[in-house]
């Protein structure tokens, strides 16, 4: 995740200037962000304190840190294993299966070509 240019802290500050009447272009021109920045921050962090986005912003990387793990990290435990079906195996084939795969198999290719 691309990090911020501005602190929970920071962000949380501006939006109290703005519920305390301030403007939101003036806000936007003293902290330098476009006023589209300014909503996004005011979906993500309004009515949030400092303490609360901070846990936010833990959790969202925990989050990604989570995803990012693989599954052969995962272990289930025995009685999960052996509750799973056995890879069953297929069939044996005949000879006459080899056959029509093959026809098949040319007569798409066959028809790949005149198309």
């Amino acid at each position: 995740m691309k990090k911020s240019r501005f602190t929970e802290e920071q962000i949380i500050k501006a939006l109290k200037r703005q519920e305390s009447g301030e403007k939101v272009q003036d806000i936007c021109r003293d902290v330098g962000i476009s006023q589209q920045a300014f909503y996004k921050w005011k979906a993500k962090y309004g009515g949030l304190e400092v303490s609360e986005a901070q846990r936010l912003r833990t959790l969202e990387d925990e989050n990604s840190r989570l995803k990012v793990s693989t599954p052969s990290s995962i272990q289930l435990p025995t009685s999960q294993l052996e509750a799973l079906p056995q890879v069953i195996e297929p069939p044996e084939s005949s000879p006459d299966d080899n056959y029509s795969r093959r026809q098949i198999s040319r007569s798409c290719k066959i028809t790949a070509k005149t198309s």
